[in-house]
C-alpha cells in the first residue's frame, strides 16, 4: 500500500480543499477496497449525489468525509481482512500499531490519549 499521496495532481490547483480533495480521491481510488467484502473500488462520475465510491461486487457506496478522531480499535477492525489479504503475517494488530507509529511519525496523525489519534 502507497502511503504518499500524487503530489503531481495538485500542481494545477491552488485552493487548499481541491488539493486535498484531489489528493484523497486519487489515493483511495489507487489504494483502497471495500471495507465490507475486500473487491476493488470504483469512482462514481463527479457530482453523484450517492457517494464518491462504490463497489461492484456487494452494492456499498462509500463517500468521502473528513473524519478527525479515530481509534486503534476503530483499526483493528479491519484485522480480519488484512489477515485474508497478507496470509504470511501473523502478528495484524502489531503492524497496524507499526503503521500507525510510522505516521505519526511523517506528521500525518497525531495521538491524542492512549488508543485515540487525529488526522493532522
Amino acid at each position: 500500500m502507497q502511503l504518499t499521496f500524487n503530489t503531481d495532481l495538485a500542481t494545477q490547483y491552488n485552493n487548499q480543499s481541491q488539493i486535498i480533495r484531489v489528493l484523497t480521491e486519487d489515493w483511495v481510488k489507487n489504494e483502497i477496497f471495500c471495507p465490507n467484502c475486500g473487491n476493488i473500488i470504483s469512482e462514481y462520475p463527479n457530482n453523484k449525489p450517492v457517494g464518491d465510491f462504490f463497489c461492484s461486487q456487494c452494492s456499498e457506496d462509500y463517500e468521502l468525509k473528513s473524519k478527525k478522531d479515530f481509534t486503534l480499535e476503530d483499526m483493528y477492525y479491519f484485522e480480519n481482512f488484512l489477515s485474508k489479504k497478507y496470509t504470511e503475517n501473523n502478528y495484524i494488530k502489531n503492524k497496524i500499531r507499526q503503521q500507525l507509529q510510522f505516521l505519526r511519525d511523517k506528521g500525518y496523525i497525531k495521538f491524542i490519549s492512549r488508543g485515540v489519534y487525529r488526522l493532522a
